[in-house]
């Protein structure tokens, strides 16, 4: 059958003449060629039938015909389409001894009946019909052993063509004769665990008294039990049983394919899952998790990526790891060098750098993974799947740059200073703000330096951003400060 040998028998020498079960069983829908090989001397035939509503066709096939039988025997079943309204049917018989032996016609639509030349011992004998309109329809082909035979049985065969090619015609009408019994009748069922025939399974006979399963690729068997008859069970593929009633059980499950979704601690990730299908099998992983990879643990097939297995049928396990998600920040100054003592904290999806006291922001850069980026101190990043540097524990993979400059560092004591904290007056000559004396006075302490005003060197102008400069105080004193 289009699935490979469905059963297979042997039969020794000196059987009686006596029915025996071939095949009982489930079988997917396809055609299945019967195959017979006799060794030895002698004359070999038997009768094959199936129970309805199966049928058997052939284009070549033996009929055995008995003196003992007074009615015509029906040996075959043409039937001839409209589209064959021209062509050239061709029924051939052969061998059926002479006239005298027995004779043989066709029944045409319309009870038309058309006696057949009678082929001689060895010879074949061909009739040719050209098909008309009125024999469209079924072509019924009888023969009928003579009182004049001298034999007590005659095998005759015959062939069906269409033109020079095969065609098919229905056989085994044959009854069985009344009140003959099955020398061994075996019926075997296939099933699976829930007892549901196993789509495209049948048995193997191995002699004449042990049976096997033929199961679809990937199904294991479970068991066997031999539920009516005598015997006993070997293993979950085998049974042997005694000549008799016999019916067979066998069991199998479907091949089960479990995918486990792990961390790469091997621990299981919540809320994942997996899906099978087709020879195809998926992690499904929650929002945010990377995956890393699989492995086929049990079983054979190909690891195409991290998300996808191709896997044979059979019983098969997959493992496929996956991790968090990461966030890889990185605090450089304007040349690119990572700056000492910076850090930076990660918050409900918003990274912000956390720089010394002399740095000040300049831009942030967003090198892989989905966010926005709302200021140089701030960047806001969204779920997504990239390459991992650093680990963070934020449902995203981002990974971040922030540019910075350090501050400014002026002279001390080249500025004049308006806190309130600072001296009361600025000695310095030619500073607006210095009070005028007309008698000279003791010297005096130089005035602290103001911790909240940067000196600014004369003639000096420096870079920073928009909102660095808010922070700056202008003076003027005899140079010129600039700020771009």
């Amino acid at each position: 059958g289009p699935g490979g040998t469905v059963v297979s028998r042997q039969y020794g020498t000196n059987r009686e003449h006596t029915w025996d079960s071939l095949f009982a069983g489930g079988l997917p829908a396809g055609t299945y060629t019967l195959k017979v090989t006799s060794k030895g001397n002698g004359k070999n035939s038997f009768a094959l039938r199936v129970s309805a509503p199966f049928a058997l066709e052939t284009s070549d096939f033996s009929v055995n015909a008995r003196d003992t039988e007074k009615a015509p025997l029906l040996a075959a079943r043409l039937s001839i389409p409209a589209e064959w309204v021209g062509k050239t049917v061709s029924v051939i018989n052969y061998d059926i001894d002479g006239p005298q032996e027995a004779e043989s016609w066709l029944m045409l639509p319309g009870n038309v009946r058309v006696n057949l030349t009678t082929s001689e011992n060895g010879k074949s004998a061909t009739n040719r019909f050209t098909i008309t309109p009125q024999q469209v329809g079924e072509w019924q082909v009888y023969i009928r052993v003579l009182p004049t035979t001298k034999q007590y049985s005659n095998a005759i065969r015959y062939s069906f063509r269409i033109g020079d090619q095969p065609t098919q015609a229905r056989v085994g009408g044959f009854e069985t004769p009344k009140d003959t019994l099955i020398a061994t009748r075996l019926v075997v069922d296939v099933v699976d665990t829930q007892g549901n025939p196993i789509p495209g399974s049948s048995y193997v006979l191995v002699g004449e008294n042990t049976v096997k399963p033929s199961l679809p690729q990937g199904y294991t068997p479970v068991s066997s039990s031999l539920v009516e008859g005598k015997g006993n069970v070997v293993s979950p593929t085998e049974v042997r049983f005694q000549p008799g009633n016999n019916r067979v059980r066998f069991v199998a499950r479907r091949p089960n394919v479990l995918v486990d979704v792990v961390d790469p601690q091997c621990n299981p990730i919540p809320g994942a899952s997996s899906t099978a299908e087709g020879g195809v099998a998926r992690p499904v992983l929650p929002q945010g998790y990377v995956p890393v990879s699989c492995t086929i643990l049990e079983g054979k097939g190909t690891v195409v990526s991290p998300t996808e297995v191709r896997y044979q049928p059979g019983d098969t396990r997959i493992r496929c790891v996956a991790r968090q998600p990461r966030l890889t920040v990185t605090v450089v100054d304007t040349e690119g060098r990572p700056i000492q003592g910076a850090d930076y904290t990660a918050q409900n999806g918003v990274a912000t750098p956390r720089l010394p006291g002399s740095y000040v922001p300049v831009s942030a850069n967003l090198l892989e993974g989905r966010g926005t980026v709302g200021s140089p101190t701030e960047g806001a990043t969204s779920p997504t799947r990239t390459r991992p540097s650093a680990s963070w524990p934020a449902s995203s993979a981002s990974r971040w740059t922030w540019w910075t400059r350090r501050a400014p560092r002026f002279p001390a004591r080249t500025s004049p200073c308006r806190a309130t904290s600072c001296a009361p007056r600025c000695r310095r000559a030619g500073c607006r703000s210095a009070r005028p004396s007309s008698k000279a006075r003791a010297p005096r302490p130089a005035p602290p330096r103001c911790s909240s005003s940067p000196a600014i060197p004369a003639s000096a102008s420096w870079r920073v951003s928009p909102k660095a400069a808010s922070r700056w105080t202008r003076w003027r004193s005899s140079g010129t400060a600039a700020f771009r």
